[in-house]
């Protein structure tokens, strides 16, 4: 979908294009996020975003007065209304980053509406 392997590295089409466009506009529209490494594949995206707090400061995650335990994950002490935004950041960065990349693409091969991605995505916190 996005380009082709060739001696061991992706060589974006049109589609590959656009999805790297909007990958790399991703700060623009979400200030307090900003991009570590990423790499298209053929047919998926990884990517490494770092979020910021309010200050645009990352936060030390591992600092032990700035760690506390819900549930299973640990999560950084924050009054909840500040946990909310943080916890819906990242469903809205990825419903973003989809739904430009599907508009433009679609709009590249006269499809409008057609789906581009799978429902979900992965995440992994690092």
């Amino acid at each position: 979908m996005f380009g082709e392997i060739e001696d061991g590295e992706i060589i974006l089409n049109d589609w590959g294009i656009i999805a790297q466009q909007c990958w790399l506009e991703i700060p623009n529209h979400f200030p307090n996020v900003s991009l570590d490494e990423h790499v298209i594949m053929p047919n998926h995206i990884h990517g490494i975003m770092i979020i910021n707090d309010d200050n645009n400061n990352t936060r030390n995650v591992g600092a032990i007065h700035d760690v506390g335990a819900i549930h299973e994950l640990p999560l950084p002490q924050q009054p909840p209304d500040a946990y909310q935004r943080r916890k819906m950041l990242l469903p809205k960065i990825m419903g973003y980053f989809k739904m430009n990349v599907a508009k433009q693409i679609n709009i590249f091969r006269n499809t409008p509406g057609q789906p581009i991605w799978q429902r979900n995505y992965d995440e992994r916190i690092i």
